[in-house]
């Protein structure tokens, strides 16, 4: 197994997703946190397609095998921790994805809820 080394202070990662890990954080500093800031500079369409690069690869990783998978799963993190500075949830995000990967929680299984609750106009209920 390849030994993790800190990169830049960010992230363990592997050697061999050292160059995809890097990518990810020119996505995230050129694209991703201007626009998440409203740098006015920053545009969506910029947003929205760096975010869709980055999940494409990320798809490729998991779908390549148990190590690519745990690459991918450092990336993740690497990106949720990025996007919670732009949130009122500094804490929770990242907890929640690592309980759900460690099997305490339940992924919700039908993904098409919320947004038919958006959709109808009504918020969640409590």
């Amino acid at each position: 197994m390849e030994q993790s080394a800190p990169l830049n202070g960010h992230a363990q990662v592997c050697p061999r997703c050292q160059n995809l890990y890097m990518l990810f954080v020119d996505v995230w500093r050129v694209l991703l946190d201007p626009f998440l800031s409203g740098d006015p500079d920053a545009t969506a369409s910029d947003a929205a397609e760096g975010f869709a690069y980055l999940l494409h690869r990320t798809k490729e990783l998991l779908e390549s095998g148990p190590q690519d998978a745990a690459c991918a799963i450092g990336l993740l993190r690497y990106s949720i921790r990025r996007v919670k500075k732009h949130t009122p949830y500094k804490h929770s995000s990242l907890e929640v994805f690592e309980r759900r990967l460690a099997g305490e929680l339940e992924a919700n299984c039908d993904p098409s809820r919320p947004v038919r609750t958006v959709a109808r106009g009504k918020g969640r209920r409590g």
